[in-house]
């Protein structure tokens, strides 16, 4: 199977148990305790700090 056949057919199984809150809590904990990761912080150097502070400035005011 492909990746989009293997995300119809999870999206097909969570479309089938929407309505059930018990086997929602289920999947939810499946993917917690075995597929999801704490995405890792990255250390920025620090000659480019400002740099990327500024941009993020920028983004977040709608310049970018």
């Amino acid at each position: 199977m492909n990746s989009k056949q293997l995300l119809d057919e999870i999206l097909y199984i969570l479309r089938l148990t929407m309505d059930d809150k018990d086997k929602l809590e289920k999947i939810y904990q499946f993917l917690m305790d075995e597929i999801y990761e704490e995405p890792q912080e990255t250390e920025i150097p620090k000659k480019y700090k400002s740099l990327v502070r500024e941009t993020a400035d920028s983004i977040s005011a709608g310049l970018i």
